[in-house]
């Protein structure tokens, strides 16, 4: 299991991430205070939910961010997911 680190909206430096291989991986593993991530090649996306319950959302391509996403709920957040999954693994 890796890290996650200098996430926004939290105040730990680090959280665990879990690699998940589809959207509806990410509620039980940020429900239990995990982050979520994946990568493919071209890019990658990390989950986490902040201290305000809020699930954030990045895409990361050559280490930039390029799309950042706030949700409140999962079914939210999994759309988003979805489609980065496709974006990053053409």
């Amino acid at each position: 299991m890796g890290e996650l680190r200098g996430l926004s909206g939290i105040k730990k430096k680090a959280i665990d991430a879990v690699f998940i291989e589809n959207e509806k991986e990410i509620e039980e593993i940020l429900l239990s205070g995990k982050g979520a991530t994946t990568a493919g090649e071209n890019g990658a996306i990390n989950i986490w939910m902040d201290d305000d319950k809020f699930i954030r959302c990045e895409l990361n391509i050559y280490m930039r961010t390029m799309d950042s996403k706030k949700y409140k709920t999962f079914k939210e957040a999994q759309g988003w997911v979805k489609k980065m999954l496709v974006r990053i693994n053409k």
